[in-house]
């Protein structure tokens, strides 16, 4: 998948989450700590560089999880819901992962389990 389609499919999940929880976004930029602009640009497909501390904090923003982000955005959906498909389509993933790449999503899970929920 090219990175402008990535962001596209991306943005598009970020946008009907928010809207979705009638978030304005200001609101979401308030939140976040990301600016409103540079919301607008993720939500239109215009942010192709993301990083994962802006993806963490939208994610959070939303009361979603990362995983939840990253999983409609793969399969092109925007309704969120939980379900254990999600968790073994995940791990299907991480199982193709080089060992370096698995230590890196073990060491961000880790963050996260040990992380107070707020």
């Amino acid at each position: 998948m090219e990175s402008k389609e990535l962001a596209e499919k991306l943005g598009n999940v970020i946008n009907k989450v928010r809207r979705n929880k009638n978030i304005s976004r200001n609101e979401l930029a308030e939140k976040s700590g990301i600016s409103g602009i540079t919301i607008r640009r993720v939500e239109t497909g215009q942010a192709l560089g993301l990083g994962l501390d802006n993806l963490l904090a939208l994610a959070k923003a939303l009361d979603v999880s990362m995983a939840d982000i990253l999983y409609e955005t793969e399969k092109g959906e925007a309704a969120l819901h939980k379900s254990n498909s999600r968790w073994e389509y995940m791990v299907e993933r991480v199982e193709k992962f080089t060992l370096n790449q698995r230590d890196w999503v073990a060491r961000v899970l880790q963050e996260v389990i040990e992380r107070p929920m707020l």
